[in-house]
């Protein structure tokens, strides 16, 4: 990062610590932060990253420990996790086991000189952009299904195609035997009326 015999490590880490609890408190100061959206019903202990940016991961892993703890637990453990599925940002891991830590690899890593670490990565554009880097996540809202409603009984097994011949004396088998059998006595009724009178 630079050349330790001319870096004064105290010097650095007071200005990080000037620099990022000023701008957390600016950002957290806002009319959001009255009504925090991670104490809604339906927040579900998660923040999602919106960038995968080295200096965006740098910034997010630096403010975790100036931003309201709740919310910072939770920026660490998704950064964490992105570290884990990623190899190549290895280097996040250390910025994520606490503060000191965090502070003494970048007193010692050559990942960035002083010059760059504070015109590129610590930054008064960059830091207002802080709260557009993540978002909370809510369950999923469904939305509600449209009651269908009909008229009468749908047995759409039994019903006919449109152009076919629709019948509404449909008897059930029991039904037409009976009236096979009434038919039959009635029949069976007038030939004998007929016969007797016949031979009357």
């Amino acid at each position: 990062m630079r050349n330790l015999t001319s870096f004064d490590s105290q010097h650095f880490i007071s200005e990080c610590e000037k620099f990022l609890i000023e701008y957390s408190e600016i950002l957290f100061r806002s009319s959001a932060s009255d009504s925090p959206k991670w104490l809604r019903a339906d927040f579900v202990n998660l923040i999602a990253l919106k960038s995968r940016k080295i200096e965006d991961l740098v910034l997010l892993s630096l403010f975790s420990y100036y931003i309201p703890e709740e919310v910072g637990v939770l920026l660490r453990l998704s950064l964490q996790e992105y570290c884990d599925k990623n190899p190549e940002v290895f280097w996040l891991h250390f910025l994520l086991q606490g503060k000191g830590l965090m502070y003494n690899f970048l007193c010692m890593t050559n990942l960035w000189s002083t010059r760059d670490f504070f015109g590129n990565i610590l930054t008064k554009k960059r830091s207002k952009k802080f709260l557009n880097l993540f978002s909370f996540v809510f369950k999923t809202r469904k939305k509600p299904k449209r009651v269908l409603r009909h008229r009468g009984y749908r047995d759409k097994g039994t019903l006919k195609e449109i152009h076919e011949y629709h019948s509404f004396a449909s008897f059930t088998k029991e039904m037409n035997e009976l009236e096979e059998q009434r038919k039959i006595l009635k029949d069976t009724l007038l030939f004998l009326q007929g016969f007797l009178e016949w031979w009357g």
